[in-house]
């Protein structure tokens, strides 16, 4: 069954229609059509039946001119801190499930850029010729979009906040697991840790950062991170360094990672504040401390094997 596609936009329309129509979309004024296609004036109809044979790579699809669109789109990716090149496409393709759940209006395109980026959705951009929409938010909207971008909510907090810190002890934490040795990352947020390493499965609480590490990295779950979806002893290493917010480390009972992790495994394990306290916690619950090293000021990296 084809999807159904609403055209906004004062584009070329029965053009655009008969293009797609012609391969195969069921084009539709509903209001509960699956996907909205953007088409402003001067769109090209075969463009946009490529943005409609491409609608399964990513929740929105930009006709991009690439790094050539100018520069209002370099101001705004910089501004924005957003990996993408052409900001005022004139044809784009959204999926409506998308625009509902970060709650993006395609009649204000910059805003559902960055709110469907934050919310972790896919966006992609096809190389295609195509007219700028003409768009000049102020610098009071430019700095509510800076803020929105830059929420600590956003599903690549991580990622973005990636420092010489965080750099450093990523590195401690790999060179404490054995190589090409299957890891469990619990609360793995968008770190890059997880999309750097193969072998590992991210787990998190956060539908977000699970949405937004499934078009980057090999394997990722939702789940809870004080009651892990997995059998006893499914892991031979786990990871658990300095969660926050939904993955405090207040929430991640030693006990679950204690029972996912096999016998003689290796749980490589941070905490910010309170290393003794978790040393000992960790002795009680059935580990021995292999390994320790500080990281930054506060922060103290275990890697503890289980008996």
């Amino acid at each position: 069954m084809s999807l159904r596609l609403r055209i906004s936009g004062a584009g070329q329309h029965e053009e655009i229609r008969r293009s797609l129509e012609e391969h195969g979309a069921d084009v539709s004024s509903a209001e509960g059509a699956e996907l909205v296609l953007v088409a402003e004036d001067g769109a090209e109809p075969s463009v946009a039946t490529k943005l409609w044979q491409k609608r399964h790579d990513a929740e929105l699809l930009i006709a991009s001119r690439g790094a050539s669109s100018g520069v209002w789109n370099r101001l705004y990716r910089k501004w924005l801190g957003l990996p993408y090149f052409d900001y005022t496409s004139s044809l784009r393709l959204y999926h409506t499930s998308a625009l509902r759940r970060s709650g993006a209006e395609v009649a204000r395109p910059l805003e559902a850029l960055v709110r469907l980026h934050v919310e972790g959705f896919k966006i992609k951009e096809l190389p295609a010729p195509t007219r700028a929409k003409e768009t000049r938010p102020g610098i009071m909207e430019l700095a509510r979009l800076r803020s929105l971008r830059r929420s600590p909510d956003a599903a690549d907090t991580e990622e973005l906040s990636f420092d010489k810190h965080l750099k450093k002890r990523q590195e401690l934490i790999v060179s404490y697991l054995e190589v090409d040795v299957p890891f469990l990352n619990v609360g793995c947020g968008s770190d890059r840790l997880i999309q750097r390493v193969a072998k590992g499965v991210g787990l998190d609480g956060d539908v977000r950062k699970v949405r937004y590490l499934r078009n980057r990295a090999p394997a990722v779950v939702a789940g809870n991170v004080s009651s892990l979806p997995f059998r006893d002893e499914s892991f031979p290493q786990l990871v658990c360094s300095e969660l926050t917010g939904d993955g405090s480390r207040e929430t991640v009972r030693l006990d679950e990672l204690r029972r996912v992790l096999r016998r003689g495994g290796t749980l490589v394990i941070g905490a910010p504040k309170a290393a003794r306290s978790l040393r000992q916690e960790l002795e009680e619950q059935g580990f021995d401390i292999d390994a320790m090293k500080k990281v930054g000021r506060s922060e103290m990296v275990f890697r503890a094997i289980r008996r």
